[in-house]
């Protein structure tokens, strides 16, 4: 059962996702702990710079959140579509409370170690890998489907704006309460999720037929992803982008020195493609209902490469803050779009694997890339290793277009 659609000949209202009381449950609840999900995740970074100094330690905390995504995600899509959605999302949501409640409790008691970072981080990974395949694949149950644009950009403003005003809140709580506070609040904010799924009026889940072994519809899962043209060239898209192109976040610091920045600029810096996230999906919820989304995608992708681009090559501050702001609206516009595109053509049984293949491109790939970008910077430089990255994905872009543009 999904949720009915609108009347035919009826408008699109603006924000439509949220006339809808399920998603608006699920949304607002969504806002509270993306908050403190961003508290946790800059206060963790944080403290281990504190405790060591070392940015290799810094690393390896992002080396212990991408694997578990890369490697369990599809597991985790796999039992999104064989289980219960709500039930297992009171499971996952329960867990990663718990996971910062422990922290907090090791860290107020003074015997925090960075292992235990490493090791809180990984869990929480883990758990994110089952968490985020059920929300999304909940999202027909949730929203009629003219709706998805406008439900996915939506929670994409949600978490691009947690990432703004979450890590704002930390530098403010920590000065003063210490970071075992921020740890206690994200676990306390996990409440407002689990809250919103108590309160969701659901259809009873249906009856279903004795399952194969989850491996083997894993296995299922990846064969449906290949031989479908248009999930198949959504996700390498995603992929390229992923790998190529996104991991030029994690390189801002290198423009403290090419720019000569001090903390404060380099904070503004840092920033702007957050509020370009935030403006970008503002902008993006006018027009969920647009048709040609297929064009949009590619749209999108050609516009980012050009302002990744002449950021990279720019000596300028203030062009440059533009300029990410600009590639952090391109870059809500690609991950909505193709979200979009891929629930509409995804089949509901295989729903919970198609998605987690995007979670695995798009957030897992992101710190691998990572990697090689700081490795290409230091030996060729951000501005030719960066637009070599965005190159990358223009070529990926263009090889797809040809089944890409005609979607809607």
């Amino acid at each position: 059962m999904t949720t009915p659609a609108a009347p035919a000949g009826s408008k699109p209202k603006r924000f439509a996702a949220l006339a809808h009381r399920n998603y608006r449950l699920l949304w607002t609840g969504l806002i509270v702990s993306n908050v403190g999900t961003w508290m946790q995740m800059v206060s963790q970074s944080w403290l281990i710079h504190e405790m060591t100094g070392r940015a290799t330690d810094l690393g390896i905390l992002g080396l212990t959140r991408a694997v578990p995504l890369i490697v369990l995600s599809l597991v985790g899509g796999t039992l999104a579509d064989r289980v219960d959605k709500r039930r297992l999302l009171y499971v996952t949501q329960t867990l990663a409370a718990a996971f910062a409640l422990l922290q907090g409790a090791l860290t107020q008691l003074g015997v925090i170690q960075v292992w235990h970072i490493w090791a809180l981080g990984f869990l929480s990974a883990s758990v994110l890998a089952f968490d985020q395949p059920s929300r999304q694949a909940m999202l027909p149950y949730l929203v009629p489907r003219e709706d998805f644009m406008s439900a996915i950009t939506l929670m994409a403003v949600t978490f691009n704006g947690a990432s703004v005003l979450g890590p704002a809140l930390a530098g403010l709580l920590i000065p003063v309460a210490g970071y075992a506070a921020a740890f206690y609040l994200n676990g306390a904010s996990f409440a407002a999720v689990i809250g919103a799924l108590v309160l969701m009026r659901l259809p009873p889940p249906a009856a279903r037929p004795a399952q194969p072994p989850v491996l083997h519809q894993v296995a299922e899962g990846l064969r449906y992803i290949w031989r479908s043209r248009t999930v198949r060239s959504l996700t390498l898209l995603a992929a390229a982008f992923g790998f190529f192109g996104a991991p030029y976040n994690a390189m801002l610091p290198v423009y403290r020195v090419i720019l000569g920045l001090d903390e404060r600029a380099l904070g503004f810096l840092s920033s702007a493609p957050g509020l370009g996230t935030v403006l970008g999906g503002l902008v993006l919820t006018q027009f969920a209902h647009i048709r040609g989304r297929g064009r949009l995608l590619l749209g999108s992708a050609g516009v980012f490469v050009i302002a990744l681009i002449a950021f990279a090559t720019s000596r300028h501050y203030v062009a440059s803050v533009a300029l990410l702001v600009a590639v952090g609206a391109c870059a809500t516009a690609f991950s909505s779009t193709t979200q979009t595109l891929l629930q509409h053509a995804t089949d509901d049984r295989m729903r919970g694997r198609v998605v987690s293949m995007f979670t695995v491109t798009v957030i897992g790939f992101q710190p691998l890339g990572a990697l090689d970008l700081g490795w290409a910077i230091d030996r060729l430089g951000a501005p030719l290793a960066i637009s070599a990255g965005a190159l990358l994905v223009a070529v990926v872009a263009v090889v797809m277009a040809p089944r890409v543009k005609a979607l809607e």
